[in-house]
C-alpha cells in the first residue's frame, strides 16, 4: 500500500503545471489527496475493503463539501468546493492509470456508512462544475440536476403540457441518468415499465405528431414563451396585492401557475379552498384548482400560462368575488 501511494505522489508531481493548472497550486488538493488516498486501493479493485482511513477520509471531504460555505455565498462557495474535490480526485484517478470500478464505487457508501456528497465515477469528468461556473455571467442560468447523477441516480420527468403549454395532451416522458445502474438494479425500470401497461397511452395522432414538436421547434419560440410567462408572473403577482385574501409567498422568475395561501379570516361564508372554488366557479365562471387537490389544504393554483387578455379578465372576475365574500368590518 505504501508503494502504491508513493507511485501516486509522484505522478501527481509530475502533473502539477498541466492538470492542476486551474487549481494554482497543487496544494489547493492536498487535503483531498490525504483524505481520498487511503481509499484508491478500494474503488481500483485491489482491496476487497475499504480501510477505516478511506472511510474517515470520505467522510472528512464530506463535511468539506456541506459545511465550507460561509456567509451570503453559501451557494457559491459550495459549488467552489465540491468541483475542487471532484477535479483533486479526477486528477488522482488520471495519475495512477489504473480505472475506477462501478461496483466498488458503488459499495463504498454502505461499507463507510454514510452517502457520498461528491462526485466519484468510472470516468471522473468534472467539466460539469467548469460550465457551470462558465454561465455565471447569467442571471440564474438553468442547471440541469442529470449532471449529479454520479451522486445519486437522477429522473427528470418532461411533458408537452408545460413545455409547449398544450394542457389536456397528456404526453410526457422520462429521462434517466443513472451511469452506476442503481434503477435497473433495483428493480425500479421494470416498475415503472409495469406501471405504463396499467396506463392508457397518449392517441395515435399526438404519438405521431410528437416527433416533429420535439426536433423542429425553434428555441425563439421557448424565448418567447419564458418571456410571456415571465410578464404574466408580473401582471398577476402585483395584481394579487389588490386581492389579499390570496397571498403568494414568493414570486416565481417564470412559470405557468401561482400557487397562494387563501386566507380565509378575510372572508366570510367561505369554509375552505374547495368551498372557495366551487363558490368562485359558480358566481364568475372562472376555474382555479383547489389546494387540497395536492394536499395543500386552504391553498389555490391559479393558471397563468395563457393570453394576457384572459388573465386581465380572470383578474376582475376574482377581484369581484372578493369585494362581495370580504367580512364585513366591525366598528
Amino acid at each position: 500500500m505504501k508503494i502504491h501511494r508513493a507511485i501516486i505522489l509522484v505522478t501527481l508531481l509530475a502533473l502539477t503545471k498541466t492538470a492542476v493548472s486551474q487549481l494554482q497550486s497543487i496544494e489547493q488538493c492536498r487535503e483531498v489527496f490525504d483524505s481520498f488516498m487511503p481509499c484508491m486501493g478500494f474503488v481500483e479493485g485491489i482491496f476487497q475493503q475499504p480501510s477505516p482511513q478511506c472511510c474517515r477520509g470520505v467522510s472528512h471531504l464530506n463535511n468539506v463539501v456541506k459545511f465550507k460555505t460561509p456567509g451570503s455565498r453559501k451557494n457559491e462557495q459550495g459549488t467552489e468546493e465540491l468541483e475542487r474535490v471532484c477535479e483533486c480526485i479526477e486528477i488522482m484517478g488520471k495519475a495512477d492509470h489504473l480505472p475506477f470500478l462501478t461496483s466498488a464505487i458503488n459499495n463504498l457508501p454502505p461499507l463507510c456508512s454514510l452517502s457520498l456528497s461528491f462526485p466519484i465515477s468510472v470516468g471522473m469528468d468534472c467539466s460539469q462544475f467548469r460550465n457551470m461556473k462558465e454561465l455565471d455571467a447569467e442571471k440564474n442560468p438553468f442547471v440541469p440536476m442529470g449532471i449529479f447523477a454520479s451522486i445519486v441516480p437522477v429522473v427528470t420527468l418532461g411533458s408537452i403540457s408545460k413545455g409547449w403549454l398544450v394542457p389536456g395532451w397528456r404526453i410526457g416522458w422520462m429521462a434517466m441518468n443513472d451511469p452506476s445502474n442503481v434503477f435497473k438494479t433495483t428493480g425500479v425500470v421494470e416498475s415503472i415499465k409495469h406501471l405504463l401497461n396499467i396506463s392508457p397511452d397518449p392517441s395515435t395522432i399526438l404519438q405521431f405528431a410528437l416527433p416533429n414538436i420535439l426536433e423542429k421547434t425553434k428555441k425563439d419560440y421557448f424565448e418567447k414563451k419564458n418571456l410571456t410567462l415571465s410578464q404574466n408572473v408580473d401582471m398577476m403577482f402585483d395584481a394579487l396585492k389588490e386581492i389579499p385574501c390570496l397571498v403568494c409567498p414568493k414570486k416565481p422568475e417564470s412559470c405557468t401557475s401561482l400557487v397562494t395561501k387563501l386566507d380565509l379570516s378575510l372572508l366570510e361564508d367561505i369554509t375552505d379552498d374547495v368551498d372557495f372554488c366551487m363558490k368562485l366557479a359558480r358566481e364568475e365562471n372562472l376555474v382555479l384548482l383547489p389546494g387540497e387537490v395536492f394536499g395543500k389544504n386552504n391553498w389555490v393554483r391559479i393558471s397563468i400560462g395563457v393570453e394576457r387578455s384572459m388573465l386581465q379578465d380572470a383578474f376582475v372576475r376574482l377581484k369581484d368575488f372578493f369585494t362581495r365574500h370580504i367580512k364585513s368590518q366591525t366598528t
